[in-house]
């Protein structure tokens, strides 16, 4: 096999890796609204009119004007038309705006542990920050992703691919605690070397 063949193999094994993230970064922008999630709307009117909805847990949304929309289950990239067309009756679609905001959830060993509502392009590693990243008692690299029942650790969000995925409605990610021997190894060493000096003391009387 040639080398410009396999520089053209390599090309092609990268083209679909790159591709694979996108595709998959777009399916989870993409993901249904979810019970809880919520919509920031900007209607234009005589001035502007913004307005946070929230999805009920019957998957409707209680639009000014319209009354009663239901969202819930419609595509992340769909909620803007679908909420322009409810409020075609009162309000030319050019002049509405909607922007979706994912319920995730932080918790754990950060510093501001707690519920967020966060855009489509949000990734985990983005919701770690919000959260104001790990608490000294915190793993500074390992999350566990909590998401539809079923968990996967992530190893390293600075640097692992996996933390740039996008979140998901109803995400939640826990921060672990480090073990006890973590946590207390400088006093460990401290502790070692004070046990070690007075031992070295004793022997050289």
């Amino acid at each position: 096999m040639t080398s410009l063949t396999l520089r053209a193999l390599r090309a092609c094994g990268c083209l679909l890796i790159v591709g694979s993230g996108v595709a998959q970064a777009a399916r989870a922008q993409d993901g249904p609204l979810r019970p809880g999630d919520r919509v920031l709307l900007r209607v234009l009117l005589d001035s502007v009119l913004v307005d946070t909805v929230r999805v009920d847990a019957r998957g409707v949304a209680v639009l000014p004007l319209a009354g009663d929309v239901p969202l819930g289950g419609i595509a992340g990239h769909a909620v803007q038309d679908s909420i322009r067309s409810s409020l075609a009756r009162f309000v030319a679609p050019g002049a509405v705006e909607a922007t979706v905001l994912r319920r995730i959830r932080v918790i754990g060993e950060v510093t501001k542990p707690g519920v967020f509502y966060v855009d489509r392009t949000f990734t985990l590693r983005d919701a770690i920050a919000m959260a104001g990243g790990p608490t000294e008692s915190g793993s500074a690299t390992e999350i566990v992703l909590e998401r539809d029942g079923r968990r996967r650790t992530i190893t390293d969000w600075h640097s692992d691919a996996g933390a740039l995925e996008v979140v998901e409605s109803g995400d939640q990610l826990v921060v672990p605690r480090l073990p006890w021997w973590k946590r207390n190894a400088p006093y460990l060493v401290t502790g070692a070397a004070t046990i070690l000096a007075t031992v070295l003391v004793v022997i050289s009387r």
